[in-house]
């Protein structure tokens, strides 16, 4: 199956952009950010009571042979928080993401 995708959703200093609801976790196909241009970051919320993580993966070598497979971000229980920039020289032009459950939500923004 496809991984589930998280709209990007562009930020401007000219005008106002309410917060997005997020996409939920699909911790069976993982989800996916089909954009990223080095300025995309994203937001998280849990309604679990208890401790989730969020990878993002790194999706080839780093340093020609320096295998790193992602970073990971722990959300505290019923947390909510902010994270990125994801360098697409490191992370490629899409960011691939797995959650550790559906009771955690995912939106994602950059700069237009």
């Amino acid at each position: 199956m496809a991984r589930t995708p998280i709209a990007v959703t562009t930020v401007s200093r000219f005008v106002y952009t309410p917060n997005t609801t997020g996409t939920t976790g699909d911790t069976v196909n993982g989800m996916i950010v089909e954009f990223n241009d080095g300025a995309t970051w994203l937001e998280f919320v849990s309604t679990s009571g208890s401790q989730q993580t969020v990878t993002v993966a790194v999706p080839s070598n780093v340093d020609i042979t320096l295998p790193v497979t992602g970073r990971t971000f722990t959300i505290p229980a019923n947390g909510s928080g902010k994270t990125g920039w994801f360098p697409a020289e490191t992370f490629g032009s899409e960011l691939l993401i797995t959650v550790s459950s559906a009771l955690v939500k995912i939106a994602a923004y950059t700069f237009g």
